[in-house]
């Protein structure tokens, strides 16, 4: 899950903010949601996302959908997806579901493997109480999670048999490259990777920047940094995310 903020009021000079924090309230992110990520199934062509109100005031939503962009405005966003209700104002203490329906057709999307698109939730603060002066920085706050769409062949597999499922070869190219092939139809998140032939010991634990391995495809890491020498005895533990933001671990030999 990833949360920007924006300014929602004049623009500053730097000098001026930095002074007035000292005695401005601040307003932060209420919402939160109900999944760390949200997957639409070829079957079912739509899947719901719980929105929560955590503070007092209400809020104003507004929410869409995007390919990853997130500088393009959700007016000119070209997706095969509608969100229900896509504007929503959520008193404070309270909940909404909305509805993330799949509207495109087989051509849209490959048949043989996941899609990933972007689910975007703008919080819009309410204003300030007319004739009340309130020295305050009003915020907007946009939440975005990973949003699958799941084809049916795809939904049809034993999606518990593949998560996690990765091959781990070690390079030698000039410097020390881990390749990390992904032969699944599913996008796999790598969390944390360690190398070793013990979990507790391992010679090398890095959680990877660029996490994300799509589906039949390849990433390399580079291990330049690290001491150590690595040899093929070695094993490769990770942590992946699941479908429902749930840990795996899993314990795979090095070159496989």
């Amino acid at each position: 899950m990833t949360i920007f903020s924006r300014n929602w009021g004049n623009t500053l000079p730097g000098l001026i903010i930095a002074l007035s924090l000292l005695s401005a309230q601040l307003s932060w992110a209420a919402i939160s949601l109900g999944q760390t990520r949200l997957i639409v199934s070829g079957q079912d062509k739509e899947a719901s996302l719980k929105v929560s109100n955590e503070g007092t005031p209400p809020v104003l939503l507004q929410v869409w959908v995007d390919r990853g962009d997130n500088a393009i405005s959700p007016e000119k966003v070209a997706v095969p997806f509608v969100i229900t209700p896509p504007v929503v104002r959520l008193d404070g203490k309270n909940s909404q579901r909305l509805r993330v329906m799949f509207t495109g057709s087989d051509t849209d999307v490959p048949a043989d493997r996941e899609s990933v698109y972007w689910l975007n939730v703008l919080e819009i603060p309410p204003k300030s109480v007319a004739g009340v002066s309130v020295n305050k920085i009003q915020l907007a706050f946009i939440t975005r999670i990973k949003l699958f769409y799941r084809p049916q062949k795809v939904n049809a597999m034993d999606i518990s048999h593949i998560e996690g499922k990765l091959h781990f070869s070690l390079l030698n190219q000039g410097e020390k490259i881990l390749r990390v092939e992904n032969s699944t139809p599913i996008n796999q998140t790598l969390i944390s990777i360690s190398i070793g032939r013990d979990i507790k010991n391992p010679i090398v634990r890095f959680n990877p920047e660029d996490s994300m391995i799509s589906p039949y495809s390849t990433k390399e890491y580079s291990l330049l940094k690290i001491k150590g020498s690595f040899d093929k005895t070695m094993k490769v533990f990770t942590s992946t995310i699941g479908d429902y933001g749930e840990i795996i671990n899993s314990e795979k030999p090095l070159d496989d």
